[in-house]
């Protein structure tokens, strides 16, 4: 079999894992030797004292967030696309439960608006909306009603519309903190 034809990760990778867990650091493995919980209560060390784990960001902040009971996966790009996120740039982010998730998104839709190129109206302007909505809920302390639907309006009127996958990861990431955590997100304020 030729290394083209093959299917599954192989290889290692590193990892460069962060958040409040005992030993942040970055490790090389072996892709698939490693669930995402055992990386991080293994091979981190688990959360430190007083931490309770709320999800896991596991390839940087344009990949979708899993929850706790998503992270018995191996460690591969097929398993975690299966999950519904993706290896990204493997920087794993783990998020505990004190986690200001309004901020997190904040500061996510803020990185794509920078980054866009505005080429295409959907990136442009949509990551510019979705960061709108939030520094607005941000700076009130809590999501207006409607704010959540429109935060949905405007993700998919990116999904699929864009150039380049860059409106594509913004939306798939603050897509992902709506559909897993709203009432979370709503009471983090």
């Amino acid at each position: 079999m030729h290394p083209w034809e093959q299917k599954e990760s192989t290889g290692t990778r590193l990892f460069s894992v962060s958040g409040p867990v005992k030993r942040p650091g970055v490790y090389e493995f072996e892709l698939g030797s490693l669930t995402l919980r055992e990386l991080i209560f293994e091979v981190c060390g688990g959360l430190k004292e007083g931490h309770e784990l709320l999800g896991v960001i596991p390839g940087g902040i344009s990949a979708p967030v899993l929850t706790p009971d998503e992270l018995d996966i191996p460690i591969t790009m097929e398993d975690i696309a299966k999950a519904g996120s993706m290896l990204g740039s493997g920087a794993v982010i783990v998020l505990d439960k004190s986690a200001r998730l309004i901020s997190i998104m904040r500061r996510t839709s803020e990185f794509f608006a920078y980054e866009s190129c505005g080429k295409c109206t959907p990136c442009r302007d949509g990551t510019n909306w979705m960061t709108r909505i939030l520094v607005q809920a941000e700076k009130k302390g809590r999501l207006e009603d409607g704010d959540i639907d429109l935060l949905n309006r405007v993700i998919e009127d990116i999904k699929g519309k864009c150039f380049c996958p860059l409106g594509e990861s913004a939306q798939m990431a603050l897509e992902a903190f709506l559909k897993k955590f709203s009432s979370a997100i709503e009471v983090s304020l």
